[in-house]
């Protein structure tokens, strides 16, 4: 039976949105699994010539069909149904909707079906891929309680937490259920962002017995020590994961007592180590300050298929879990760490020498340079923290124009409201860059006060003919009050020129939107007069921005994406030579686009968003 990280009542409680960051954050949904897996060998019973199809040509057809398409597929009999779902159900979402706990039902009839039959029968669990647990508030607070608004407000909250602990037990067994018994045989990733329940082992014990491929733990909390075993009935003694996404930690509303998560992460870590190609280690907030550590494993621990790893936020007891990880025999391609996150792992880099299959380092800070000095043959560096100008244009910077010759892809950040001239020319000089990403200043918050002078950027990097992508992030402008900080909230930005003040007229004159939500005229009107001051600076500025995206097309012939003002553009070329259209209507943070691009390739087994440039 689950328990549960505070009140149940907590996860109706709105989030706080932030900054607007929608850009390239989603990512790809999984191909449909072929018609003869989806069927597990029963024998089709349809004399449609359609379904006689080579499987690879059914899958490419099912996958065009719109949703009512596929609805109706389904009604013409057995075999089209379960076509019909290997579209409709390869990647699912339980959020806790009226939708889930059906789904969830008919996953626990298919439980005891399978028990019964003694032949092959259609299943709709066949054709899931990809299982995401992701509990959404409105579903919860839908969960009978405008039925209780008329009680007392302490009787109905009391009646409401008891009710949905209930249902969420239930919910919580049936998704264990599923997990354990084989009702979804070619399940590949799961994701599990509920933070409401405190996971037992029973449910770790599930996931071991599952057939996934891809593990995705966000911010799981636990509450009792244990260790996670592979059952004595399975046929491998270990965890066969491709990619693992961890972050466990010990609840904060725990009682009892304040244990440790290493003996539950070790396992985990420890029985997917002999498969394991990707691994994300975060050490989520915790009571108990654990010190990872794998000496008692000795040399029997390795990892001879890791080629991403993501360390973030861990304390180590020792050196061992760095040694064993990205010692003599690693094949660790992509590395996103902070090298230089505590003594242990900054004497250990200092010492490590050359990673001969390094590419891509994405760390936070770099203030000593042994370890870098080491890998010259890196293809892509980031550095996400801001660093001193000093630091960056006489010792990093230099470095890399000397010795990085295969660096393709580079991500820096300056402190301060600006970047010199003289750091945009050595820039220049790294010419087998293809992307880019410059910042500078204040890195989150409304506050933009990297004041960019784009003539210098284009003068500079005018040598490098291969770049592509180019990204400018935290940037800002003059408005008529010189507000650098505040420009994209001032909602007023001067017209400078005759056809800015068109833009300005034609936007301040458009039909008045609906506003009958208020209540007096002048509300109406003072809302409307916002409104359409904010839509007339939004357009001005995508104006002035597109003019130089135009100029930055003109100075770098191979130029094809670029991010500025907090705006996409792409660029084209026809007839008419090269030009830039915008590919966002919103100002977007791109935060997140930025780490994908910038940062390690891949994420858990999914494939990302196909907007994002190569």
């Amino acid at each position: 039976m689950p328990r549960y990280h505070g009140e149940i009542t907590d996860i109706m409680m709105s989030v706080f949105p932030g900054a607007r960051d929608e850009y390239g954050k989603d990512v790809l949904l999984p191909k449909c699994l072929s018609f003869d897996r989806v069927m597990e060998n029963r024998h089709i019973v349809s004399e449609s010539r359609m379904l006689n199809l080579p499987v690879e040509i059914l899958g490419q057809v099912i996958q065009h069909l719109a949703g009512s398409d596929l609805g109706n597929l389904a009604l013409v009999n057995s075999d089209c149904q379960q076509l019909a779902r290997s579209q409709q159900f390869k990647s699912i979402v339980l959020d806790y909707s009226f939708n889930s706990s059906l789904l969830l039902k008919k996953l626990c009839n298919e439980v005891k079906a399978r028990a019964s039959l003694s032949g092959p029968g259609t299943y709709l669990g066949s054709s899931i891929r990809r299982l995401t647990i992701a509990t959404h508030p409105s579903w919860v607070r839908d969960l009978s309680f405008n039925q209780l608004q008329t009680l007392d407000p302490e009787i109905a909250e009391e009646r409401f937490g008891r009710g949905t602990r209930a249902y969420f037990d239930a919910y919580f067994d049936s998704i264990v259920a599923a997990l354990s018994s084989g009702s979804m045989p070619h399940l590949e990733l799961l994701s599990w962002e509920n933070e409401v329940f405190v996971l037992p082992k029973s449910f770790f014990m599930a996931m071991v017995r599952s057939t996934i491929q891809h593990l995705k733990l966000f911010r799981v909390k636990v509450d009792e020590m244990f260790e996670v075993l592979v059952p004595n009935d399975l046929p491998h003694r270990h965890w066969p994961l491709k990619s693992l996404d961890l972050e466990l930690t010990w609840t904060f509303a725990s009682a009892k007592y304040v244990g440790s998560i290493r003996p539950l992460v070790t396992s985990i870590v420890c029985l997917s180590a002999p498969t394991l190609e990707a691994l994300k280690w975060i050490g989520g907030m915790s009571l108990s300050r654990d010190r990872h550590s794998f000496a008692s494993f000795g040399d029997e621990l390795q990892f001879p298929c890791l080629g991403r790893l993501t360390l973030e936020n861990l304390r180590f007891a020792d050196s061992s879990v760095l040694t064993i990880l990205l010692g003599p025999s690693t094949k660790v391609r992509e590395l996103e760490m902070d090298v230089e996150c505590g003594p242990i792992a900054s004497e250990f880099f200092a010492k490590r020498g050359t990673i001969e299959t390094l590419e891509t380092l994405s760390c936070k800070i770099v203030n000593s340079l042994e370890f870098l000095q080491e890998n010259p043959q890196l293809s892509k560096l980031r550095i996400s923290e801001p660093r001193s100008p000093s630091l960056l244009e006489t010792k990093i910077i230099p470095l890399l124009a000397k010795c990085f010759h295969n660096l393709s892809s580079l991500s820096l950040t300056w402190e301060g409201r600006s970047i010199t001239k003289n750091a945009l020319e050595r820039i220049g000089t790294l010419r087998g860059l293809q992307q880019l990403h410059l910042s500078s200043g204040q890195g989150f918050g409304w506050r933009h006060n990297w004041f960019v002078d784009h003539e210098a950027i284009r003068s500079n990097l005018s040598n490098l003919k291969n770049l592509r992508n180019l990204a400018l992030s935290r940037d800002t402008y003059r408005t008529n009050f010189d507000a650098l900080e505040d420009y994209y909230n001032d909602r007023f930005i001067e017209p400078q020129d005759d056809s800015e003040r068109r833009i300005w007229q034609a936007v301040m004159s458009q039909p008045d939107s609906d506003f009958s939500d208020l209540e007096t005229d002048d509300e109406r009107e003072n809302a409307i007069f916002d409104r359409r001051l904010k839509a007339a600076s939004e357009r001005i500025h995508s104006v002035r921005m597109l003019t130089e995206v135009n100029k930055y097309a003109h100075a770098l012939p191979s130029l094809s994406w670029i991010y500025i003002g907090k705006l996409v553009f792409v660029i084209k070329e026809d007839a008419k030579g090269r030009h830039a259209a915008k590919v966002i209507s919103k100002q977007d943070e791109l935060s997140t686009a930025l780490h994908r691009m910038f940062g390690l390739s891949q994420e858990c087994g999914l494939v990302k968003s196909s907007v994002l440039p190569k």
